[in-house]
């Protein structure tokens, strides 16, 4: 279908044209976050290739993400995920979130890099070199395919073999087996560079959780600094992970490796070729920070960013953002009247090395560097006095103040650090922080950080009682891959029996036991007002005599009769394990088998069955377009019982004035419209005319009713 003008949306998602996405799909494995390790002096060749910027998105869980390998987090034109929560809402948490690194040089002298300030620049390591021709097809895959790696401990029931980049939906994640079968286990880490020398690329790796990534950048382009600053000389690995799991699902660990790779002298940083750091030297006073300008909501009206606040929960080592009561509006707008009621936060899980006993370079003696997961500092400022220069951040991320909440509601940044270090030639540190969002903070006094289910304490707690049990944690069964196909009578037919045997059989990590028990199948029309769709349910059915559950016996396919034509319906189904383990029952999330079905009537044969939905329209429709991250909101009327075939729509109104013309060429026996005109105007309330014409030239002629 197409239309000669359309509405104004947000951009789509940069897909391939930006970015390479290799996809690899493994059982369910735990991967040691390697607190003991450190980065070998001469582990890797730092010559590096210049590569160009690139986007994936975490979606998997209940807040979404677009990541870089440039050192941001997010997308402060709100056009691709920004720390959206719930997912799929299009209710963004943050305007601009990066990682910043600051420290010494040999001579003292300070320097900070900025994600924010494009300070950072993707590289790939030159052992990766020109090209690898992988055992997928002979595929050749040169430096400039790579940008982001992803990896996933999915089992991959529910992925079309035709999307899964790797060996044939084979599963070579799996922790501790030989997936490639050549006698070595887990020899080749997701990190798109050949380990083992055998021609192949991340083909026995251990996946950390559902949906892994990995990508490096640098501080070495002199260019890309701002006047008088200059490089320090790093290498940041990033990965982050994230699941869909209930109690995992509002988080994201990034998990970064800073190096001090040292820095160029002979001019090749600004090349678009090599890179090479020819210039070793020593950083002291090394400190690294998450820094987020978070406004809570998008979905908020007005100048939502003004009216946030910030603060920081020592026992939690938590730096976290809520949005306050704005002075400026009537009656008490904090959480922006519903809309916006979660909480942001940053939490520092572990570090190695621990802190340097002293920083001496600034004159401060760090007496109990923490247990290697305390913050250095929690600093915020405002948008009137974001720091300008080298000196000011380091001064933020080295001042080991936790500050004070502030004293009104405004718009906030705030700055979560660790350090120092100091790191020789080679040397390197590693952090591992969570990211996430609850429903307000929980009870900041009770001891039990879970004692408030879905608050920011309770969603963080479970992050580092993940990453303490080195990622190992209980799992629900895989979600089911849910078809939807229309039948004749009118309704629709639900099958979810792909893959059911494989399903049922898999064995949680944690217990060792297959702990399969149901099915719960779900249905959603409408969306809260944070944009969060309201899932009803439809139907449960659980293993039979087993003595847990409803006893019903498992079914695979439901029909569903009450659907309307030209509706949108959402459906979804999980599966559900036993419940027999400590934490209880777990679900599979909705998100991964959610499924949008429109249900179109068949082709009119003749063109006077043609007719408008809802008619009259009376300022909204169920089906009206909700927002994602795709899009905004916009009203949805709908012509259904079109022709087979090319058909053209015009509508008019009452004085006969062309309004808008939609061809519908996609062979659907329905079309949408907007209620934009053609002149990029909102139509007002009143009495329409609408023609359509068949691919014959027969032409039928109609009215609807809008009242705004």
């Amino acid at each position: 279908m197409s239309i000669e003008r359309k509405k104004s949306k947000w951009p789509l998602l940069a897909t391939a044209t930006l970015v390479t996405i290799l996809l690899a799909t493994a059982f369910t494995g735990a991967l040691s976050p390697v607190l003991g390790a450190k980065i070998g002096k001469s582990a890797r060749n730092y010559l590096s290739k210049v590569i160009s910027i690139g986007h994936v998105y975490h979606m998997i869980g209940n807040l979404w993400v677009n990541l870089t390998n440039y050192g941001w987090m997010g997308d402060d034109n709100m056009a691709t995920p920004s720390m959206e929560w719930p997912g799929g809402s299009g209710n963004m948490y943050l305007y601009q979130g990066s990682i910043w690194v600051s420290g010494r040089d040999a001579t003292g002298s300070l320097h900070a890099t900025a994600g924010d300030e494009n300070e950072f620049f993707p590289t790939l390591g030159s052992d990766q070199a020109d090209s690898y021709t992988a055992a997928n097809g002979g595929v050749e895959f040169t430096s400039d395919d790579y940008r982001i790696v992803v990896g996933s401990s999915n089992m991959g029931i529910n992925l079309d073999p035709d999307e899964v980049f790797w060996y044939d939906n084979d599963l070579y994640g799996r922790k501790g087996f030989d997936d490639d079968g050549d006698g070595l286990v887990d020899e080749d880490p997701l990190d798109y560079i050949d380990n083992d020398g055998d021609g192949l690329i991340n083909e026995d790796y251990a996946a950390v959780s559902e949906e892994d990534t990995y990508c490096i950048y640098n501080d070495l382009r002199e260019s890309e600094h701002a006047t008088g600053d200059s490089p320090m000389g790093l290498e940041v690995i990033e990965r982050t992970y994230q699941w869909s799991y209930s109690y995992a699902q509002d988080f994201l660990i990034y998990d970064y490796t800073v190096i001090n790779v040292g820095t160029s002298s002979n001019g090749d940083s600004e090349t678009f070729s090599e890179i090479n750091p020819d210039t070793p030297g020593a950083l002291s006073d090394v400190y690294m920070a998450i820094r987020f300008d978070f406004d809570i909501s998008f979905n908020a009206s007005g100048e939502y960013w003004y009216d946030d606040l910030t603060a920081y929960l020592e026992s939690d080592h938590l730096s976290y953002g809520w949005d306050g009561d704005d002075p400026d509006v009537e009656g008490n707008d904090a959480g922006e009247f519903g809309i916006s009621t979660g909480y942001l936060g940053v939490r520092t899980m572990g570090y190695f090395p621990d802190y340097d006993s002293t920083d001496v370079n600034f004159g401060l003696s760090v007496d109990t560097p923490g247990s290697g997961n305390t913050p250095s500092s929690h600093n915020w400022w405002t948008i009137d006095d974001d720091p300008s220069s080298d000196a000011l951040k380091f001064q933020f991320m080295s001042n080991h103040l936790y500050a004070a909440e502030p004293p009104s509601p405004y718009d906030y940044r705030y700055l979560h650090s660790v350090g120092p270090w100091d790191l020789a030639p080679g040397d390197s540190v590693r952090w591992y922080a969570a990211v996430g969002i609850g429903e307000g903070l929980g009870d900041p006094n009770n001891p039990d950080p879970h004692n408030n289910k879905g608050s920011l304490r309770d969603v963080m707690a479970f992050a580092q009682e993940l990453y303490d049990a080195d990622w190992l944690a209980a799992t629900p069964p895989p979600a089911p891959s849910l078809t939807v196909t229309a039948q004749a009578d009118g309704s629709l037919l639900l099958d979810w029996s792909v893959g059911k045997d494989e399903l049922e059989a898999y064995i949680d990590p944690l217990s060792g036991v297959a702990d399969f028990e149901g099915y719960r199948l779900y249905k959603s029309e409408i969306v809260d007002q944070t944009g969060a769709r309201i899932w009803l349910p439809l139907a449960a059915y659980d293993v039979l005599g087993d003595g847990i559950g409803g006893e019903t016996g498992l079914q695979y396919i439901y029909t569903d009769r009450d659907v309307l034509k030209g509706f949108t319906y959402y459906y979804a189904v999980t599966s559900f394990d036993d419940g027999l383990t400590a934490i209880g029952e777990l679900e599979s999330s909705r998100g991964q088998s959610m499924t949008e079905v429109n249900v179109a009537a068949p082709p009119a044969s003749d063109l006077s069955e043609i007719a408008v939905v809802p008619n009259p329209y009376l300022g909204s429709a169920v089906w009206d377009h909700v927002p994602t991250f795709f899009e905004q909101w916009w009203a949805q009327l709908q012509f259904i019982n079109l022709p087979a075939g090319v058909s053209t729509i015009r509508i008019y109104t009452l004085s006969g004035d062309l309004l808008q013309t939609i061809v519908n060429d996609d062979g659907d026996s329905f079309a949408t419209w907007d209620l934009i005109t053609r002149r990029n105007g909102d139509i007002a309330s009143g009495l329409y005319i609408f023609t359509v014409e068949n691919a014959a030239g027969k032409v039928e002629a109609s009215k609807f009713v809008v009242a705004r």
